[in-house]
């Protein structure tokens, strides 16, 4: 199946938006055609229609499947990031914490690690995590040179 075809539902939706139908309009939507269960672009923007709507768990389920759908290397970024940020809302921080360490461990360059480190060390503080010394000293070490490069 041509990629083209969640880009075309995704547009569907999107203009369905801005005309000013409900949001519930667009979650139905997605949650009816086939294509959202196989296109990690749609099952992402219902995760995000589900977080607009205030149904917190199920924007999680969304975020979840979409990770699993071969999402692309930007795509997988930005649904990591908002997956552990949402886990954390609901409480659910071992979870989330396994998901940063994830995050660190498959993009060890990402050019904001410190905001990363600055979610992860509460979240193995509270946790008792046995990395949490080390890395509480990995933050500590980002924010040094980050107040250097902005001297």
């Amino acid at each position: 199946k041509s990629k083209l075809v969640e880009w075309s539902h995704l547009r569907v939706v999107n203009l369905t938006l801005t005309r000013g139908y409900p949001l519930s309009e667009a979650i139905r939507y997605l949650e009816q055609i086939d294509a959202t269960t196989n296109s990690a672009v749609l099952m992402e923007k219902l995760g995000d229609l589900y977080v607009a709507d205030g149904k917190r768990q199920s924007a999680v389920d969304a975020y979840q499947k979409a990770l699993r759908l071969d999402p692309s290397p930007q795509q997988r970024v930005r649904l990591m990031l908002t997956l552990a940020e949402k886990l954390t809302a609901l409480g659910r921080d071992s979870e989330a914490y396994d998901i940063y360490k994830q995050f660190i461990r498959e993009r060890p360059d990402y050019p904001d690690k410190l905001s990363v480190y600055r979610k992860l060390v509460p979240l193995a503080e509270k946790l008792n995590k046995p990395d949490a010394k080390g890395l509480q000293a990995e933050l500590e070490k980002l924010t040094s040179s980050d107040t250097k490069a902005n001297r």
